[in-house]
This record gives structure tokens, sequence and C-alpha cells, in this order.
């Protein structure tokens, strides 16, 4: 009976540090910008709870992830890549991981590679999203289309024009689709989400075919863009599309109305 009582105690105790390092580590995360350089402490004592409690677990991955963006902020890519490497690889060893969890790492790996000006490696972690979406994900879903996105990202740093324009293509192919159901809530993905991707991927093309000199196409999408039924959209859902020109360059931005 004793050695059962402090088998009971030793569960308590360790539950109620693992809790204090997960507070330390949701902590650091929550410093404001002018005390961010302390946040690093705070992450290091929380990863150190964690190595010894759970050497490979979920929340050990999570802390190697929140130290990537400590160290992102502060612009020492070498160290980010470091944690985000770590932080990688147990994701991946972890039996029942959400596959959320693994595409969350798998973009930080990816953006610290293009940090650092590796884009080869950039392109082929975002490229792991890619399989992973199509694996798990019906095959129009929104998510894929935001995942072919971005690594068009990865294919514009390579000055890949020709597949910069196939990733946005086909991310336009499962867009257009729901914009033609006017982006009905389908599939648990916001439809002002849908939006913001539309819109984004049309700027996406129109950039592209300008850098292939396509003008025809540049006229198209930028047509596409101008249309009135997707102002009506907007309006229904109470956003607004507006034009910012710095530097003699017009972007678009997408917000709610005030």
């Amino acid at each position: 009976l004793e050695d059962e009582i402090k088998e009971d105690i030793k569960e308590i105790l360790t539950n109620q540090i693992f809790n204090i390092a997960i507070a330390y580590d949701n902590y650091a995360k929550k410093l404001p910008d002018d005390k961010n350089k302390n946040a690093i402490n705070y992450h290091m004592t929380a990863l150190k709870i964690f190595r010894e409690i759970q050497p490979k677990g979920n929340h050990l991955a999570i802390c190697y992830d929140n130290i990537v963006d400590y160290y992102i902020s502060v612009e020492e890519y070498k160290l980010a890549l470091k944690y985000a490497i770590k932080a990688n690889t147990i994701f991946y060893s972890i039996p029942d991981v959400n596959f959320e969890d693994i595409k969350i790492s798998n973009h930080k790996v990816g953006k610290t590679y293009a940090f650092l000006g590796e884009y080869e490696k950039q392109k082929e972690y975002y490229k792991k999203n890619i399989v992973i979406d199509l694996e798990n994900l019906p095959p129009n879903h929104p998510e894929i289309a935001h995942d072919y996105t971005i690594l068009s990202f990865a294919y514009g740093n390579l000055g890949d024009i020709e597949n910069k324009i196939k990733c946005l293509q086909k991310a336009y192919k499962i867009l257009e689709k729901l914009y033609m159901k006017n982006f009905r809530n389908n599939l648990s993905y916001p439809r002002e989400s849908c939006l913001f991707e539309w819109i984004n991927l049309l700027q996406g093309l129109i950039i592209a075919y300008g850098e292939k000199e396509d003008y025809e196409k540049v006229d198209l999408f930028v047509r596409k863009l101008e249309e009135k039924r997707l102002y009506r959209i907007l309006s229904r859902y109470h956003l607004e599309l507006k034009k910012i020109e710095n530097d003699s360059e017009i972007q678009l931005i997408l917000s709610q109305k005030s």
C-alpha cells in the first residue's frame, strides 16, 4: 500500500511539473515585443522539463516549434533551423500525431530554410505538405489550394516561373469551383479564408504571368479580380477590397468593413 501511495504521489507531482512546463512555454509566447528577449529563458525552462518528463512527446515538439518562432523573431535563422528540424523529427516519430501539426512543422522548416536562402530545401518541405493533403483531404479541399499557393513561393524564389504558374493554376482550379458556388461554407474551411485565398491567388497569377510577359493572361486575371460578382460576394460577408499604392506598386488588401 505504501508503494502504491508513493507511485500516486509521484504521478501527481509529475503532472503538476508538466503543467508548469506548459505554463512557462505559453507565457513565453505571449510576452510583448519589448520583453521578447526574456521569452527564450522561459522556453528553455519548459524545454528542460519536457525533455525529462516526456522526451519524445507532442509537447516537446511544440516547445521546439515555439523556440523556432522566437529565433526567427530575433533573426537567428541558423538556431531557428536547428530547433525546427528537432521538432519535425519528433512529430514524424509520433504514431498518432495530428497531421496538421506535421504540416505546421513542415512549413516552419521550409520557411526557415527560405530565410537562409536555401530554396531547394524550402521547396522540399512545402512539397511534403502537398503529399499530406492529397492523402488526407478531399481532392478539392481549399487547404490543398492554399498549400499549392505556398509551394509557388518556393518556385518563385528559385526563379522557376513555369512551375510557379503550375502550382498557382492547380490552386486556381480548386478555388474557382468554390467561387462558382459563392464560397459556401463547405469542408469546415471558413468562407472568409477562401475569399482571402481567392484574392491572393488572382494577384499571384497576375504577377506570375507578368513576369512571363504573357499579358493576355494578365488581362484575363485582372478582369476576374474586377468582376462585379466578386464584389457582391465580398459585400455579403462584410469584406472589402482596397487598393493601396506604394512606390508605384499597387497592392490589393482584403479586410473587414469598418
